[in-house]
C-alpha cells in the first residue's frame, strides 16, 4: 500500500495506517494474559511463520503487533515469538499485516529526490531506518528535530523491513 500523510503540524507528521481490511483476519477464541505466547484463534488458516499480525482494533490503547513463531499447523493455534504485552479478550481481531514501520523523506521540490530524515535514520531497532506503526493510536505520529524541519516537502513510505512501498503524495512543510 501507498502511506498517506494526514497533517503536519509544526514539526509534527501524521501518516494513515495501512487499510488493513481485506488482510487475513480471525478472532480470539480463548483470552489470552499478558504475558502469554500462545494465542487460540477461531482459525490460523493463511498464517505462517514470522508473518507479522496484530491483536486488537486499531486505535484501542491495548492493540499490540506480534509475530508468529514456528511452523502453524491448520487449526486454531498461533505460537507468538515474545510474550503478550496485554490481555486480549475473546473477538479480539487478530489481523495479518505487511506494513510495520513508516520512513520519512524530505525533499526541496514537489517530486523532487528524497533524503530519509536524519532522526529516523538514526533509528536502529526494531525496523532499521522506521518508525514502527502506532497500531494503538487513530493514526501513526512522529516528531521531526529541529534539523529535519528544513525540508519544503515531506513523503512517507510504509516498510516491513525488508521491502519499501511507494513514495505517499508529497506534503508542503
Amino acid at each position: 500500500q501507498t502511506p498517506r500523510i494526514l497533517s503536519i503540524d509544526g514539526s509534527t507528521i501524521r501518516v494513515a495506517h495501512p487499510d488493513t481490511s481485506r488482510y487475513t483476519r480471525t478472532r480470539v477464541v480463548s483470552p489470552l494474559t499478558a504475558g502469554g505466547t500462545t494465542l487460540t484463534v477461531a482459525d490460523n488458516n493463511r498464517f505462517a511463520d514470522d508473518d507479522w499480525f496484530i491483536i486488537g482494533e486499531i486505535g484501542n490503547a491495548k492493540t499490540e503487533e506480534c509475530d508468529v513463531n514456528g511452523a502453524v499447523t491448520r487449526g486454531t493455534a498461533i505460537t507468538i515469538t515474545n510474550s503478550s504485552k496485554f490481555d486480549h479478550e475473546v473477538d479480539a481481531p487478530a489481523t495479518r499485516t505487511f506494513e510495520r514501520g513508516i520512513k520519512i523523506y524530505g525533499a526541496a521540490t514537489d517530486g523532487g529526490s528524497g533524503t530519509l530524515i536524519a532522526s529516523i535514520d538514526a533509528i536502529t531497532t526494531p525496523i532499521i531506518d522506521a518508525f514502527n506503526i502506532q497500531w494503538n493510536r487513530e493514526y501513526s505520529e512522529y516528531t521531526l528535530i529541529t534539523t529535519d524541519t528544513t525540508y519544503s516537502f515531506y513523503f512517507a513510505k510504509f516498510t516491513d523491513g525488508t521491502t519499501d512501498s511507494s513514495a505517499s503524495d508529497y506534503v508542503t512543510s
